[in-house]
């Protein structure tokens, strides 16, 4: 990293500082929730004393920090409940948003997956029907091994003969086909 260019430095530099851990400058805790909170604009208000502070605790399942009492004075306990149901209200509404998205990213994974699966089908049928073609063109008598692989490749190229091919009920009439298949690729003989 020696002598690189760091585009960080100067974020690093505010955040930091240059104190060398004297604490000089340095940002506590409760600074930096409260400079998050009101976004930097409003200046931040003195800290408080241990009677004014709530205390929290936090539910694993919601992951939302709730007030469980407080000592202030003049509170009641209706508006803590109100603040709490808000929280909870907020938290449920943000939980909501967070499933609609992961079902419907799962619902477009098994669309995908089912799409990748149809293609793998088709090229298992695909392999499937050119097995067929090579035993059907095995019971055609006088082929050599060369003529059956050049007609099966040619019917593999060309589909709509391949149906006229299997769509023939008579054996003579295949044989017929594949007789002159074999002339158009080899010449006239």
């Amino acid at each position: 990293m020696r002598y690189k260019s760091w585009p960080f430095y100067a974020d690093w530099l505010e955040v930091f500082g240059k104190d060398r851990a004297t604490g000089e400058g340095a940002m506590g805790f409760a600074d930096a929730v409260t400079g998050v909170l009101h976004n930097n604009s409003e200046p931040i208000p003195p800290p408080t004393t241990p009677q004014d502070v709530p205390t929290y605790s936090f539910d694993p399942l919601h992951q939302i920090p709730m007030e469980c009492s407080s000592t202030q004075v003049g509170e009641t306990s209706a508006s803590s409940k109100g603040k709490r149901q808000m929280k909870r209200k907020r938290g449920v509404e943000v939980e909501d948003q967070i499933v609609g998205l992961l079902s419907s990213l799962c619902e477009n994974a098994a669309d995908r997956l089912t799409e990748m699966a149809k293609g793998a089908g088709f090229q298992h049928a695909a392999k499937e029907q050119r097995m067929a073609v090579y035993e059907a063109l095995s019971k055609i008598p006088h082929l050599t091994t060369s003529q059956r692989v050049a007609v099966s490749r040619y019917f593999c190229k060309n589909n709509e003969e391949l149906d006229l091919f299997f769509s023939l009920d008579d054996d003579e009439a295949k044989i017929d086909m594949v007789h002159q298949i074999l002339q158009d690729m080899y010449g006239k003989s």
